[in-house]
């Protein structure tokens, strides 16, 4: 599994890779929001480690952005903003977890396994509904098999809406 470690605080960067690389995992690291954005880009990651409090571009900001193009690659914050209007709007914004910081390595590791399990298992499931169809994956929505353009917010809320529904899981 390929991680992506956004952290500008280079001896917690440089700690979090060493405990990651021993279990398993192959680790980018990067030290700011644009240079975290530019890996999105040229990289398939399957999970991202992203701080908030980050030069460049703060990971409220790249999160917002990485959804709002579609990249559904699951996202865990490693931040020290620790109110619950920080971790609401992290979460409101795509983030599949949230940790604060100081955190315990067994936790974080636990987390990380918990966000790359969730996201494994969902990848390939297909919700349906009436016509349409609802790819959590490639966070596309078609209706009678046309592609229908949808904000990230939209894509949630009816995803979430025939979730609750009871639709058919399709593979």
């Amino acid at each position: 599994m390929r991680l992506l470690l956004a952290e500008d605080e280079r001896e917690l960067s440089a700690a979090l890779q060493a405990v990651l690389k021993r279990n398993h995992y192959e680790v980018d690291a990067v030290y700011d929001g644009g240079e975290a954005y530019d890996y999105l880009q040229t990289g398939n990651y399957d999970g991202f480690i992203l701080d908030v409090m980050m030069p460049v571009m703060d990971g409220f900001t790249l999160l917002k952005k990485i959804r709002n193009e579609r990249n559904n690659v699951p996202v865990l914050m490693l931040t020290a903003r620790s109110t619950e209007y920080d971790k609401v709007l992290g979460l409101e914004l795509g983030a599949d977890d949230y940790v604060v910081k100081p955190f315990g390595i067994m936790e974080l590791q636990a987390r990380v396994k918990a966000v790359l399990r969730r996201t494994e298992r969902r990848g390939d499931q297909v919700l349906t509904c009436g016509d349409l169809e609802i790819d959590p994956a490639a966070r596309e929505v078609r209706k009678g098999g046309k592609l229908v353009e949808l904000t990230f917010k939209e894509f949630e809320l009816l995803r979430l809406l025939c979730a609750r529904r009871g639709v058919a899981l399709t593979r």
